[in-house]
């Protein structure tokens, strides 16, 4: 964030500024009293766990010289330190990002989708930061709190800002692209994800599509030409559309998709040509999330060439899509989460790995899929059996499901499950077998970043 006095920011905020100097000047802010540095304010958020009133001392000692507040603490405090109070602490975290948006001249993008959207950030990010410093979500800041957060890490250099935005129910999407206001918006797909909370694919079409509905008339719109509920994402959408995919009618077409050891190549063609680009990760759906990213990018002013040579060097967080060696075979550590498109995907990228070792899947049950939960698990399973998967351990209640539909198709003790993560994990390394091509995927709940971590040795 660039450095703003106290006062200025207790107007955005609309806070009433009670004790302290408000000429004093915050170079941030943060709603965990831990990690909280010196100069910046500390956001009490008052949760359904943990209320961050009761955390203002310990950001008092980080460092921090102001708290937003809805209750002034009774405790001493240094001097000089300042009070900032409002209403509603979160209404007024995000009224203080939308504020401080709109003193940027910054130019947004967002990206939402069932999947690969963190990936397509960082792959978008990668490219627009070839015209000046780019400023994009890190780690999961993507809800009602992490964007508002995402925003005021905007620094006063950045010239584009890549926004994630994520959803679990009805009228989020909106929400935060009304906070971003940006003027490019990424949709990479519809999927099963997050349905418990909207009941349909359609509704979560509609719901993605609010991204797009966000855009100014001027803005610019990247579609998933390929995506079966594509035209119901778009509906009433007012910004220029540029269709991406392997259709026929996509402005940029996407073909000739090849993997080499742990990269994926593929040919996209546009209006201003055709590349070639080659990503350091592995899996075909890469390629879509890529394609859209390139051409994204070309769209705004990129040169195609310059585009491709930055996805060359994008890399990804931890625990998403994370191919590296283990022994004599390897570990394709996908464990951030999961859903039944995202776990399709997985299963294809494992089987296109080098090497002639066996497939193992290490999975964990899937989140937040509703009265979908059994069903969408029973199929999971039935795809896992009709796949080349030598062993497949599987974690987690509703996983039982998986392991029901698995043996349906193909019965034995191929696929078994396990009620803890600890007794998987030791399972599967006393049946470890030289050469074991691994993936390690599931819902966040389950943990499977910690079995991914015993895999290379970890505590």
């Amino acid at each position: 964030m660039k450095s703003l006095s106290l006062s200025t920011i207790a107007d955005l905020a609309g806070a009433e500024l009670i004790c302290g100097n408000g000429e004093r000047v915050a170079s941030g802010v943060g709603i965990d009293s831990r990690t909280i540095r010196p100069g910046e304010i500390f956001i009490a958020i008052r949760g359904v766990k943990h209320d961050g009133h009761e955390h203002v001392r310990e950001a008092v000692e980080k460092g921090a010289i102001a708290a937003l507040v809805e209750k002034q603490e009774a405790g001493k405090v240094p001097t000089g330190f300042a009070y900032l109070r409002v209403a509603d602490t979160q209404k007024a975290l995000q009224k203080l990002a939308h504020g401080y948006r709109r003193l940027l001249s910054v130019r947004v993008a967002s990206v939402t989708g069932s999947s690969g959207k963190s990936s397509t950030k960082e792959m978008l990010a990668a490219v627009l930061g070839t015209t000046g410093p780019t400023h994009r979500t890190q780690g999961n800041l993507n809800n009602h709190f992490g964007v508002p957060l995402t925003l005021l890490g905007i620094g006063a250099e950045d010239r584009w800002a890549v926004v994630e935005l994520a959803m679990n129910s009805p009228g989020e999407i909106g929400a935060l692209a009304e906070l971003a206001e940006p003027e490019v918006g990424l949709v990479t797909n519809v999927g099963w994800a997050h349905i418990e909370g909207m009941g349909s694919k359609e509704a979560t079409a509609k719901e993605k599509g609010a991204l797009y509905r966000a855009l100014p008339a001027n803005g610019l719109a990247i579609s998933n030409a390929d995506d079966p509920l594509e035209k119901m994402t778009l509906e009433g959408c007012r910004a220029r559309v540029v269709r991406v995919g392997r259709s026929a009618g996509a402005d940029y077409r996407l073909g000739e998709v090849s993997h080499e050891g742990g990269s994926t190549s593929f040919i996209c063609e546009g209006p201003r040509g055709r590349v070639s680009v080659r990503i350091p990760l592995p899996g075909s759906h890469m390629a879509m999330n890529a394609a859209q990213a390139w051409a994204a990018g070309v769209e705004l002013g990129v040169e195609p060439k310059v585009a491709a040579t930055a996805l060359e060097k994008v890399q990804l967080p931890s625990g998403r899509v994370r191919l590296e060696k283990l022994g004599e075979g390897w570990l394709l550590d996908d464990s951030y989460n999961a859903n039944p498109d995202s776990l399709s995907a997985g299963l294809q990228t494992l089987e296109d790995l080098p090497g002639k070792g066996r497939n193992v899947a290490l999975l964990g049950a899937m989140a937040e899929l509703g009265s979908f939960g059994e069903l969408l698990h029973e199929e999971s399973g039935a795809a896992v059996a009709r796949r080349k998967i030598g062993l497949c351990l599987v974690v987690g209640e509703d996983a039982k499901f998986l392991v029901e539909g698995a043996k349906k198709i193909r019965p034995g003790d191929w696929i078994r499950w396990f009620s803890k993560k600890e007794d998987l994990a030791t399972a599967y390394q006393a049946a470890a077998q030289a050469g074991d091509r691994i993936l390690v995927k599931g819902s966040r709940k389950e943990g499977m970043e910690w079995v991914a971590a015993k895999l290379r040795g970890g505590k």
